[in-house]
């Protein structure tokens, strides 16, 4: 997986907003699969995966149709940007 950045937090929590937490747990998983496949896709081919982007979260997520950022005030939002913090984490061990 790529370097980290805002957008791709903002993008990965966009992604789980809307889905229950037993599916978006589901999801993030199934999201960070495809972004280190798109990254070593990419490092060996030369170019982006045709689906799973550049090897970053947000460019695994832009094949799905994510709502608009919700504001910070959305205690909902921020719990879905700290599933996202704490999938990264599991995920780095």
């Amino acid at each position: 997986m790529r370097r980290l950045t805002h957008t791709d937090i903002v993008a990965a929590a966009r992604l789980i907003y809307p889905l229950p937490p037993r599916q978006a747990n589901i999801a993030l998983g199934d999201l960070l699969k495809r972004t280190r496949s798109a990254d070593i896709y990419r490092r060996r081919m030369a170019c982006v995966h045709p689906q799973w982007g550049d090897g970053t979260l947000a460019g695994a997520a832009r094949q799905f149709d994510l709502l608009p950022e919700p504001p910070l005030s959305d205690a909902h939002y921020r719990a879905c940007i700290v599933a996202v913090l704490q999938a990264l984490d599991r995920e780095r061990g």
